[in-house]
């Protein structure tokens, strides 16, 4: 899996000459994927974001099963 980590490694090396680029100091999402353009994956980006909704979903019913655990509590 050396092959995976010289992909990350390329792509994290994009995204932060992105954000440099910017005049930013702080890398995020938006300059990952815009790296993930520049460099022929596109493709990737879609996958990304379908499955950082799927995430955040995942978080909210977390965050309500908490919620209602910690109600239960009072």
């Amino acid at each position: 899996s050396r092959i995976g980590g010289v992909f990350v490694l390329y792509i994290s090396h994009l995204a932060n000459e992105i954000c440099k680029s910017k005049g930013k100091s702080k890398l995020t999402l938006d300059d990952l994927k815009e790296a993930l353009n520049k460099a022929g994956f596109s493709d990737f980006i879609e996958k990304i974001d379908s499955d950082l909704e799927e995430y955040e979903k995942n978080e909210m019913v977390n965050i309500e099963n908490i919620n209602d655990k910690n109600n239960d509590l009072n």
